[in-house]
């Protein structure tokens, strides 16, 4: 497939979409309760017009799917509250692609109180929820020069990534590779050297192990084993930009 065949993909996902979201609008001024499921397609054209590079419409749709779900908690917050959190994840990437990172980190913090009371009603299940909630909003603080508010839920995302490298290594091994990354450019930037090289040569570790694990994947799919869906490609943009950013570190005088 050439990069125009994919674009044009895209393009004609996203107005299907644009088609669904109409039709859903016209039966919900008919029936109410059809709302959830308008909610769910505005939050689902939004992601697929941001894949399409049709940012400023994405944005637009992922604050309506926003707002559709802050309307469908007050009425039922336990049916809703999932859906919510995730939409406004949907919305903290689309305000950062819109070159608002304030605004992001907002949405970053909204979208934490919202896992951390999910995680609170149903447990660990919501736990990889909380943990990449918290690295969206170091990520944010850091690229906003909040680097203080960056170090503590780096730390946090790490330690929880870790408890879920327990359960399900080969699943968690990328966002906690991630968080240690994130956490590394909080430490260096507030002088902590030494637990910055630490840190980052954590990282590098775990990139080079999901990228072991994903070269091998043919021969483990072949055996019947369970192996992560992620492109090599990524994976190995990740590992290079965590082993510059270490060799950086260790260059620094102590």
């Amino acid at each position: 497939m050439t990069l125009s065949d994919r674009h044009a993909g895209l393009d004609q996902r996203a107005e299907a979409r644009r088609r669904t979201v109409a039709s859903l609008r016209a039966r919900v001024a008919v029936d109410p309760a059809m709302l959830p499921e308008l909610a769910a397609a505005v939050n689902n054209l939004a992601a697929d017009l941001a894949e399409a590079g049709s940012t400023g419409e994405a944005l637009t749709n992922a604050w309506e799917a926003v707002e559709r779900y802050r309307d469908l908690v007050r009425d039922d917050r336990d049916a809703h509250l999932l859906a919510f959190a995730i939409s406004m994840n949907n919305l903290t990437l689309r305000l950062a692609e819109a070159g608002r990172p304030h605004e992001g980190l907002g949405a970053a913090r909204d979208a934490v109180r919202l896992h951390r009371e999910l995680f609170a009603l149903w447990g660990e299940a919501h736990l990889p929820g909380l943990a990449g909630a918290l690295n969206t909003v170091a990520v944010y603080s850091y690229a906003v020069r909040r680097v203080g508010e960056a170090l503590l839920n780096a730390r946090e995302a790490v330690a929880l990534h870790y408890r879920l490298l327990v359960v399900d290594r080969d699943t968690h091994l990328l966002n906690a590779a991630a968080s240690l990354d994130t956490l590394a450019a909080a430490q260096a930037s507030l002088g902590d050297r030494v637990g910055a090289v630490a840190t980052a040569r954590e990282a590098v570790t775990l990139f080079q192990e999901l990228s072991t694990l994903i070269a091998q994947a043919p021969v483990a799919a072949a055996a019947g084993s369970t192996v992560p869906t992620i492109e090599i490609e990524d994976v190995t943009d990740r590992l290079t930009e965590a082993t510059e950013r270490f060799w950086r570190l260790v260059q620094i005088p102590a």
